[in-house]
C-alpha cells in the first residue's frame, strides 16, 4: 500500500501546478501516509505477538481493529479536509 500511495503521489503531483500552501490532495496524502504507518506499526506489533504465542490477544484486538481502522481514516480525512 505504500508504493501504491506513493505511486499516486508523484503522478498526481506532476500534473498540478506548484503553489507554496498545502492543497487538499496534500493533506489527503499526509492522512494516508500517517495510517499507512500505523498498519506497519500493527502489523510488527502483531507479528511479536504471534512470535510470543498470544494469538488470542491479536485476535481480540483485530476484531475491534479491522473494522475501525478504516472509518477512523475516512472519518478523519473527511474532517481535515472540512476544516482545511
Amino acid at each position: 500500500t505504500l508504493l501504491t500511495i506513493i505511486a499516486l503521489h508523484f503522478s498526481i503531483s506532476s500534473q498540478l501546478p506548484e503553489v507554496n500552501y498545502p492543497t487538499k490532495v496534500d493533506i489527503l496524502f499526509i492522512v494516508s501516509y500517517f495510517f499507512n504507518f500505523l498498519l506497519i506499526i500493527w502489523v510488527v506489533f502483531g507479528y511479536n505477538m504471534h512470535i510470543a504465542e498470544k494469538k488470542n490477544l491479536i485476535d481480540k484486538i483485530n476484531k475491534f481493529v479491522k473494522p475501525a481502522l478504516p472509518l477512523i481514516y475516512f472519518i478523519f480525512a473527511f474532517v481535515l479536509l472540512k476544516w482545511v
